[in-house]
């Protein structure tokens, strides 16, 4: 977004978008992302007041302190894509074959 000029109206509107977007979806990944963590350390326990916080707080440190120490985004997300397109296109249908198969076996 730093290719237009500061006096661009469209640009303004792209920006406020952008915002706008980040503003909304930020909240719904977060809360996602913390009830996998509460999924997959506190199954059947309760959740008391200090666990939910501290997780809240290290979900919001992590991505806060990746910015602020390596601001080159672009190489993580580079690096994310190419492992999730070689989970999606090489491992995932192998372990859906495998899957069908030892359930033929186990229930004929």
């Amino acid at each position: 977004m730093n290719m237009f000029e500061v006096k661009d109206i469209l640009a303004f509107f792209m920006r406020f978008a952008l915002f706008a977007l980040l503003f909304c979806c930020f909240p719904l990944i977060n809360h996602f992302l913390r009830s996998l963590v509460f999924q997959l350390f506190f199954r059947d326990r309760e959740i008391v007041p200090k666990i939910f916080y501290s997780v809240n707080f290290v979900c919001l440190l992590v991505p806060t302190m990746i910015t602020i120490f390596y601001p080159k985004i672009a190489s993580i997300l580079g690096l994310i894509g190419a492992i999730a397109g070689l989970l999606i296109v090489y491992i995932l249908p192998v372990i859906t074959h495998l899957k069908k198969y030892r359930t033929e076996i186990e229930h004929p």
